[in-house]
């Protein structure tokens, strides 16, 4: 695995990992010391699963148990995205949570 720190103060690429597959324990180690100090992570090309997706957020915080499980597409390239077409309306990520 390598990380590339993207021009400018924000962001870090993440090279040479199939996020399909478990992280090692020092490959989380480098993702999480990367996103503290860059606060956004760039992960290339990769093909995962709704499952694969949460698998890699646990490795920052617990998942909410109102979305675990559930997962939707947000895009207007995907077919099956909900957004297809136009900006992103108005809305509040875990409105419905208690915390």
């Amino acid at each position: 695995m390598e990380l590339v720190d993207l021009a400018g103060p924000v962001g870090t690429e993440v090279l040479g990992i199939d996020l399909r597959e478990s992280l090692t324990t020092e490959q989380v180690a480098d993702v999480l010391g990367a996103f503290a100090r860059r606060h956004l992570l760039r992960f290339r090309d990769q093909e995962i699963s709704g499952d694969d997706q949460v698998r890699l957020c646990r490795h920052f915080g617990p998942i909410a148990p109102e979305t675990a499980g559930d997962y939707g597409v947000i895009s207007n390239v995907d077919p099956r995205g909900v957004l297809r077409e136009g900006a992103l309306p108005f809305h509040s990520d875990f409105a419905f949570t208690h915390r």
